[in-house]
């Protein structure tokens, strides 16, 4: 579980802006950085897509892992942020059919989840990329986000 020592919500984050309007440009690519949110939660999910997008990334939302996956293959998104208790297709098995296709397994896929923590153990052994523990802090959840997309640029530019 990831922690802040300044924790702001998502609703925030929304509410007041950073001073500091940072990028969420990948310069190799010089396009937004574009993220799939994955979640059944209507609410949680358009929260989390707005505070992204004053972020400066772009961003897909799916409410469930069959449509998530669908999406991922047509738009290959840069990072995909998952629940993994959705109705239908749940994020364990969505997280595996993307581990397991050529098209998508190489995409980072941070679980965003309340649930239980040998849900998080199991997601881990599918292949996500990192977890944040619902709810979590703006700060929190844009410096995964960050962290991972710096990582991914870099080794792209070093292939």
């Amino acid at each position: 579980m990831i922690r802040s020592a300044r924790p702001l919500t998502l609703a925030a984050a929304i509410a007041t802006p950073p001073a500091r309007k940072s990028s969420g440009f990948m310069p190799r690519m010089n396009r937004p950085t574009v993220i799939l949110i994955v979640d059944d939660d209507t609410d949680g999910r358009e929260m989390c897509a707005r505070f992204l997008e004053t972020c400066g990334f772009a961003v897909l939302m799916a409410p469930d892992g069959g449509a998530g996956i669908e999406m991922a293959f047509e738009r290959a998104p840069d990072l995909i942020l998952m629940d993994l208790e959705m109705p239908g297709m749940g994020g364990i098995e969505a997280l595996r059919r993307l581990k397991g296709d050529d098209r998508t397994q190489s995409i980072p896929v941070v679980v965003l989840s309340g649930a239980p923590l040998a849900l998080h153990d199991e997601a881990t052994r599918a292949g996500c990329t990192a977890f944040l523990v619902k709810p979590c802090s703006a700060i929190d959840l844009e410096g995964v986000v960050r962290a991972i997309v710096a990582t991914n640029a870099e080794a792209s530019v070093n292939k």
